[in-house]
């Protein structure tokens, strides 16, 4: 399963199928609602593309990413980790990297294209006011 398609139900079901306990207050990863945060800048991105959407997006898969590695050090701290979920986690991070990777690669050689879509993007909000 690629980490483009995860969600928050399917990230529950991972932990529960890997009798992954949950985290205690004082030391979460929050990857479940990073996830959502993720999905949304994806979806906002991809339906409204611009430099200020690719950004986010950019923001939002780093701190997934993050957010994962943290998990994966809290798990193996308790030693809760099976070879199979270490792989599929450190997997899904590897993913973000390249798509952090590929984000600010965008972001840097379209950044022309980008602020034109930002004004045609913008334009047509207005047009959709009627103003």
């Amino acid at each position: 399963m690629s980490v483009l398609t995860l969600t928050r139900e399917k990230w529950k079901r991972f932990k529960e199928d890997n009798n992954l306990s949950k985290s205690s207050f004082f030391k979460k990863a929050d990857v479940g609602p990073q996830l959502d945060k993720f999905q949304k800048a994806l979806d906002s991105c991809k339906r409204t593309p611009g430099k200020k959407s690719l950004s986010k997006c950019f923001s939002e898969a780093d701190k997934l990413e993050k957010a994962i590695d943290k998990f994966i050090k809290l798990k193996e701290a308790k030693a809760e980790l099976d070879e199979k979920a270490t792989k599929q986690l450190k997997s899904w991070s590897k993913e973000l990297g390249t798509v952090t990777k590929g984000l600010a690669k965008l972001y840097k050689e379209a950044g022309a294209d980008l602020d034109k879509q930002d004004v045609e993007n913008m334009e047509n909000r207005f047009s959709e006011l009627g103003l």
